[in-house]
């Protein structure tokens, strides 16, 4: 990450300049792991320099076994739909695409995770290549497959419930009359909640751009008509999260 900014704002920066963001910037979001929600196992060691192996954090789960397991069951997912067609909606490259691509592509610049791709999802892997260089031109239906299911089962495992207890523990929060939240209330312990995500236990802030993301997506679930919502309850797991949130 360091050297990926530090080359882009050298055409802008004057070299010292561009040398200390290569520096600084691993350090500051090693740093920031926690706040991520990446919270490293105590006495965790990742044969680099002491100042950019991830932090543990008093009484916070490490969260490592956690994103390992979503990283991989996400990766099987990608790998099944990619395998069974062209793009993530059929034949035709959608947002849906751009957005996943938009999540997987950073790994391309991180050897350790590009040799893992390869190994656990080399179609995915390739998908990636394909779509970084500009080869996502196609044609024909959109539509829901049964190929998609996995990987909208392991969205509704992770993220749609990290969403909801987000969402709670704002309004709990907001009840006592907490105003402070995101990065700058994690740095001072305030606005702190414990969940719980495919049985691991974790503790994180409140993080007010989830709440607006959430409360969009469940705005836009309850727009839908019922016949357009039977057709995705086909598909979709625990739908009944978008209709619970009680903000939304």
């Amino acid at each position: 990450m360091g050297e990926v900014t530090a080359a882009e704002i050298s055409r802008l920066m004057p070299p010292p300049f561009s040398s200390r963001i290569r520096r600084e910037v691993p350090r500051r979001q090693v740093r920031r792991c926690p706040y991520l929600f990446s919270v490293a196992p105590q006495g965790y060691s990742a044969d680099v320099e002491p100042l950019r192996v991830p932090p543990s954090r008093p009484g916070f789960p490490q969260t490592h076994t956690l994103l390992t397991e979503s990283w991989h069951a996400f990766l099987a997912a990608m790998e099944g739909v990619l395998s069974a067609q062209p793009f993530l909606l059929g034949e035709r490259f959608t947002v849906a695409d751009a957005s996943a691509y938009g999540q997987l592509s950073m790994n391309l610049i991180d050897p350790t995770s590009v040799a893992e791709l390869q190994q656990r999802a080399p179609v995915t892997y390739r998908w990636l290549l394909r779509v970084r260089g500009g080869k996502i031109k196609g044609s024909g239906e959109v539509k829901l497959t049964a190929a998609l299911h996995p990987l909208l089962d392991i969205i509704m495992q992770t993220f749609s419930p990290l969403m909801v207890q987000n969402e709670a523990a704002y309004q709990r929060e907001l009840g006592a009359g907490q105003t402070l939240f995101n990065e700058a209330a994690f740095n001072r312990s305030l606005s702190l909640y414990d969940g719980e995500l495919m049985g691991h236990p974790f503790r994180s802030v409140v993080k007010t751009f989830q709440v607006r993301v959430w409360r969009d997506l469940c705005q836009s679930w309850r727009k839908l008509d019922l016949g357009e919502k039977a057709v995705l309850r086909e598909h979709l797991s625990n739908t009944e999260l978008f209709e619970n949130t009680v903000g939304a």
